[in-house]
């Protein structure tokens, strides 16, 4: 077992992280983006979906690059609306070229 596997396993044995790793549904990422926009903490964000803050912090990421597709013009404005730094975006993407 991976260490990323164990770590999941304990988070989910957690009931403050019962969802790690579960597949995110549309109204919890409305619920995300929503909370993001107006200014609620990564932490408690991630203690109303019962996931990891990191968790919570790379779905942001995510979406953000979903709602940018192929234009990175509006990436600064998208990071600013949803409280969440440039370099977390470059750091992800970085991070998936290297899988």
């Amino acid at each position: 077992m991976s260490t990323f596997q164990k770590k999941l396993q304990k988070d989910r044995t957690n009931e403050q992280t019962a969802n790690a790793g579960l597949k995110w549904d549309p109204e919890d990422d409305k619920y995300l983006l929503d909370s993001s926009k107006n200014g609620v903490s990564i932490s408690e964000i991630a203690k109303h979906l019962k996931r990891t803050e990191g968790s919570i912090k790379t779905r942001l990421v995510i979406n953000i690059l979903n709602c940018c597709n192929e234009d990175k013009n509006n990436v600064d404005e998208l990071c600013t609306l949803y409280n969440i730094s440039p370099k977390e975006i470059q750091t992800y993407e970085q991070k998936k070229e290297q899988r």
